[in-house]
């Protein structure tokens, strides 16, 4: 007969099965918490807004289409206008005078038909630095202020 040795320091199957469905759970409650937001950075994205362009003399409109969100508010719509060809940049800052007007209403919510009007406060023909030109090309983009991201992007040449 052989007399084996039983070992009496190891865990029980049963604290063992305890411990592990505790650790399940530990580790599920960690999972939900990250993929719903409540830990870690939670990126939101920006709503999409749709816009076409249409130019004319020196002057341009945007015409918004799709809005992929209702509750996209004109408050909270920034913008930034580019001239690519002379490489200028304007941004919607209060007091900046320019020469250039983008008309974007300032209240209520961002809804489809609705334009954004883009035009130069100058009289007679255009001077070298003068904005919205003929063959020049431009790009205006929608920024979403709340989450920093672009909403919309529309390119031309005039």
């Amino acid at each position: 007969m052989c007399h084996r040795k039983l070992d009496n320091q190891a865990i029980s199957a049963v604290i063992g099965v305890i411990l592990m469905v505790a650790v399940a759970v530990a580790m599920s409650a960690v999972a939900y918490a990250y993929f719903t937001g409540m830990i870690g950075g939670s990126m939101e994205n920006a709503p999409i807004i749709s816009l076409t362009q249409d130019s004319h003399d020196h002057n341009a409109s945007l015409t918004v289409g799709d809005v992929s969100n209702n509750n996209v508010y004109w408050n909270n719509v920034w913008f930034t206008f580019v001239d690519k060809t002379n490489q200028t940049e304007w941004k919607n800052l209060p007091g900046m005078n320019w020469g250039v007007n983008i008309g974007i209403p300032r209240s209520g919510t961002v809804s489809s038909g609705q334009l954004i009007t883009i035009k130069t406060s100058l009289t007679g023909p255009l001077g070298v630095n003068a904005a919205l030109r003929p063959s020049h090309e431009y790009q205006i983009a929608l920024v979403d202020n709340e989450t920093g991201g672009t909403m919309g992007v529309v390119s031309w040449t005039q």
